[in-house]
């Protein structure tokens, strides 16, 4: 069994540990559990609380899977306004 290098602490480090707010977590955009890669592209650093959060409310659907799911479910499949938005933050970036 090969043991992973753990770096020594000097006797005069404290551990600090940070608030709850720094802490943060990798999130996959695509999941893991759906082939999605471990590279810059695919994730990203979140507040770790949100991150469960986010996994309790989505698991692992795709982001395409989640918006079909906010609009079915929460917005009871009032969609036509998501493009406008879409539209509108594409043209704040640049993209139009």
């Amino acid at each position: 069994m090969k043991h992973k290098h753990r770096k020594r602490r000097k006797s005069n480090e404290i551990d600090i540990p940070k608030p709850s707010s720094q802490i943060t977590d990798h999130h996959h955009i695509i999941p893991r559990s759906r082939y999605g890669k471990t590279d810059k592209v695919n994730v990203v650093e979140i507040n770790k609380e949100m991150h469960k959060k986010y996994h309790a409310l989505f698991g692992n659907l795709l982001p395409d899977e989640i918006i079909c799911y906010l609009v079915k479910e929460f917005w009871h499949n009032q969609s036509g306004w998501i493009s406008k938005a879409l539209l509108l933050w594409k043209t704040k970036r640049g993209e139009n």
